[in-house]
């Protein structure tokens, strides 16, 4: 987590201000396009990434330790995956007390616990008015005539 922080810190440190009379509007323009390219860049490498990780983890496991311990815990040999490595791994790990293993199981079978906090606050709104001598319009009509 602190890791991440760390990471946020500095690109925060490296955005420069457009403060105004200072910057163009073209200055800007052109650097928001330069970061909207980056960004659809970004999104392109982790696509390809999450495809590619789709592509390994369909294909057949071939460690022969991993092979036999999955054959022991009576996983058939076509769900010898390396994505069933993983599992088999990551199960392995909670089992022997790891809590990010454990965590990581639990957020993955949709029982993470609400990071929310719930708040109930009693809010009561008073509306004063003060009578005039206006009147309500009937009709959308009334008030063009009024502006005439």
């Amino acid at each position: 987590m602190e890791r991440k922080n760390m990471k946020k810190e500095k690109r925060i440190e490296n955005l420069k201000p457009f403060e105004k009379g200072k910057v163009s509007r073209d200055q800007a323009v052109e650097a928001g396009r330069k970061g909207g390219l980056a960004s659809v860049e970004a999104k392109k490498k982790k696509k390809k990434l999450r495809e590619l990780c789709e592509i390994f983890g369909e294909l057949p496991i071939y460690s022969d330790k991993a092979k036999k311990l999955m054959e022991e815990m009576g996983i058939s040999p076509e769900d010898m995956t390396n994505k069933m490595a993983a599992v088999v791994g990551v199960f392995k790990k909670a089992a022997a007390g790891d809590v990010q293993a454990f965590n990581a199981i639990r957020d993955i079978l949709g029982e993470k616990p609400k990071d929310e906090v719930e708040s109930k606050v009693a809010t009561s709104v008073t509306v004063n008015y003060v009578k005039s001598g206006a009147k309500f319009a009937n009709s959308e009509d009334e008030v063009n005539d009024e502006r005439k």
